[in-house]
């Protein structure tokens, strides 16, 4: 099998949901794989009479108790909002579990695709703690008046082809009781493979989603690291026996707080108020509280310094009245300061500077720096617009500065910028900005005033011009375009002052090898890995802000689902804190190497993503519009100056109709502008559906795929429009 593995940077391999390889939809997705940690194991007791209805009663006072669960973000909604607890046992049949529920409102998802939208239960059960076999069960328990039946979504994350020969299920039912609901779900052992027996181990992540007008969705887990929750290795160890463990009657989350403090949420009952709390750090004691009554539970929060920069803690732990609670590992810390102090604000003196003398640069707040990194030197290496190293600014025109950051103890790293020399020394007091400006109507002002009193106005401007020159970097990125440019040059998103800024830095880290190939993940079909003279078909998909998982890529889930799938899926990562736009060098660069890489029809390579994805599919498409055989970008948008380019490459776009977080018009406006041009596009507007929800409609259907390989490179089966002007109405939400 081809050994994906050999291009990716070793960061990206953690697990078997976290990197993918290729094959086909089961045996031949693989990941490289860190041993999970031995986290405490729960013993969870047998009940051989237990009956599927919903009914606590069944239970008596049997199972394995969870009486308590801890928020995603450390903060918790209040008591009277939502509350939950969980009992677990098993059979010759499958996992069982128990949950008794109180809620104050129920507001269920109406897209039976996107259950965890809307109030629900979801259970990620495994073959074992950091295992390959995984399904994700979500249900959402039908208490809604507008969704007054259970309903359940299935996600099939196993690799193993014969389990996946067999669609995973479960068997669930709800009862509804004063202020809430119970609900016992069955998941038949055949899920993951196992054969039960006293002593099996297998492994469970559970998450509650609470979700009400005018609040922020809750997330509460039984988990042992609250994260993305398709992480495999961090699950809770579970064991059968015939007796129950210990209930657990406390949770706790630690956890870094960025580069601030290092923090402790605890939740147990109302009988624990006043319990002490302490927060060890490999054993030592860094904080300590207590837990206070609130409602119907205690809480405690407590704070502690981080440790001397330079230095590492291996483990945080919880301890309530002397007993441990939860010891969990840490992030690395250095790389935690690391990437705070890569987005500190970074200053020269100045950007644009005169004379051949190059401009210093340093933290903008030296001392907060210090506090992050601690003492640190600052050595900058420069470039001239040919990419000659300098020691001196011989010519005016466009510079850059590479400068290494290297701490007394951590990591040491880079960061680049960009610096414009002028030709000589400039007079500002001489610069006139015009008076008569106006202002939005929002701002509230008497526009009489606005334009009695322009020249204030005026004034304000020019010295904000002046000092955006000598402190921002956007400043020298502006004029450095503006001394290149040449007459009727166009600036747009894809050619404007940030972009060929872009180009030029990402050009000067290739040339001082200084670039970062873009990780990505490989789904291929079966036979594609296998050296044969076919090519295939190749979906390069974005993914949107902070999708940038396998298990959020909704193509491969339906490849995974979608027997004889033909196409290649090629998901490209992007750096987190960053965006496409930002990174389309990057992406270029990733499109060249998989290419050349991978068994692919170049006739038949197509682009699409979601939310930022999408945005980054209409850039990347007007950028090299001569690869793509089609494009579908999901709830984007780009820049209509620039649809001249793609005027004849196949675009189905799509959007929800109910957006909130892109507005439909920016898909409109490029949807308009090809269709003024004659473009061959296609609109498809969901009435009512949300940002959320609009990929898993998209690409869970076959017309999609059907259409894109109609498709060929320079023999596009998509006609050109026939409409001119507005987009139609019918095509509008």
């Amino acid at each position: 099998m081809r050994n994906v593995n050999a291009v990716l940077p070793l960061a990206l391999v953690f697990a078997a949901s976290c990197v993918v390889c290729g094959g086909s939809a089961a045996a031949n997705e693989t990941a490289g794989g860190a041993n999970p940690p031995q986290a405490q194991m729960f013993d969870i007791p047998k009940m051989d009479k237990a009956t599927i209805d919903g009914d606590p009663k069944g239970w008596g006072d049997g199972g394995f108790r969870v009486d308590e669960f801890v928020s995603v973000d450390g903060a918790m909604a209040p008591d009277e909002r939502f509350g939950a607890r969980m009992r677990l046992a098993w059979n010759d049949k499958g996992l069982l579990a128990l949950f008794e529920v109180r809620a104050a409102s129920h507001d269920e998802s109406a897209d039976e695709k996107a259950l965890v939208t809307g109030n629900s239960i979801e259970l990620l059960m495994l073959d074992k703690c950091g295992g390959s076999e995984m399904i994700s069960a979500v249900i959402s328990p039908g208490m809604d008046p507008a969704h007054p039946q259970l309903r359940y979504r299935i996600e099939d994350l196993r690799h193993d082809e014969r389990l996946r020969k067999v669609a995973p299920i479960l068997t669930a039912a709800r009862v509804k009781v004063a202020g809430g609901y119970s609900l016992e779900v069955l998941l038949p052992w055949e899920n993951v493979g196992i054969t039960p027996k006293i002593g099996t181990e297998l492994a469970l992540q559970v998450w509650m989603y609470d979700y009400a007008e005018g609040a922020l969705p809750l997330r509460e887990v039984w988990y042992p690291i609250a994260g993305i929750r398709q992480f495999p290795e961090r699950s809770r160890r579970i064991r059968l026996a015939e007796a129950p463990g210990a209930p657990v009657r406390v949770a706790a989350k630690a956890w870094y707080d960025g580069v601030r403090s290092t923090r402790a949420l605890v939740v147990a009952g109302p009988d624990s108020a006043g319990k002490a709390v302490s927060l060890l750090a490999d054993g030592i004691e860094i904080a300590r509280g207590a837990l206070a009554l609130d409602g119907s539970r205690s809480l405690a929060g407590l704070e502690a310094p981080l440790p001397p920069v330079g230095t590492e803690w291996k483990s945080l732990t919880v301890v309530v009245d002397g007993k441990t609670i939860e010891t969990l590992p840490v992030p690395e810390l250095a790389k935690v300061r690391t990437d705070a102090a890569r987005e500190l604000p970074f200053v020269f003196h100045p950007f644009c500077f005169a004379g051949t003398k190059l401009p210093d640069g340093d933290y903008e707040d030296r001392l907060d720096a210090e506090r992050i990194i601690g003492p640190y030197t600052a050595k900058t290496m420069y470039f001239d617009a040919e990419f000659n190293p300098v020691t001196s600014a011989e010519k005016p025109g466009r510079y850059a500065a590479i400068v290494e950051i290297k701490p007394a103890s951590g990591l040491a790293f880079r960061r680049f910028f960009a610096l414009f020399r002028m030709a000589g020394e400039v007079s500002w007091r001489g610069v006139k900005v015009p008076a008569d400006i106006t202002l939005p109507g929002a701002t509230g002002l008497d526009p009489e005033i606005v334009r009695e009193h322009g020249q204030l106005l005026a004034d304000f401007v020019r010295r904000q011009t002046i000092d955006g020159l000598r402190r921002s970097e956007r400043g020298a990125i502006l004029m450095a375009w503006l001394y290149e440019a040449k007459p009727g040059k166009v600036a747009n998103d894809r050619t404007g002052p940030e972009s060929v800024s872009e180009r030029f830095i990402h050009e000067l880290k290739r040339r001082t090898g200084n670039l970062t190939p873009l990780q990505y993940h490989v789904w291929m079909p079966a036979g594609a890995d296998r050296g044969e003279a076919q090519k295939w078909p190749l979906i390069v998909f974005l993914h949107g802000a902070g999708g940038g998982e396998l298990a959020s890529n909704p193509v491969v889930e339906y490849a995974r689902n979608k027997k004889g799938f033909p196409f290649i899926v090629i998901a490209p990562r992007c750096p987190a804190g960053s965006s496409w736009d930002a990174k389309m060098p990057e992406l270029e660069d990733f499109l060249e190497r998989v290419l050349a890489e991978y068994p692919v029809d170049r006739e038949r390579v197509y682009l699409t993503g979601a939310s930022m994805g999408g945005f980054g599919s209409w850039r990347l498409a007007a950028e090299h519009p001569d690869l793509f055989a089609a494009v579908v970008p999901l709830c984007g948008g780009g820049d209509p100056r620039d649809v001249e380019r793609i005027k004849d490459v196949p675009v189905w776009n799509f959007h929800g109709g109910k957006d909130l977080v892109v507005p439909i018009r920016l898909s409109n406006e490029m949807v308009e502008a090809l269709r003024k041009i004659h473009g061959r596009v296609r609109f498809t507007v969901y009435a009512n559906c949300d940002h959320n929800n609009c990929a898993d409609q998209t690409y869970n259907t076959d017309a999609l795929y059907s259409w894109m390989l109609a498709q060929s490179r320079g023999k596009p089966a998509e006609p050109p429009t026939t409409l001119t002007g507005v987009v139609p109405s019918e095509l509008l939400p």
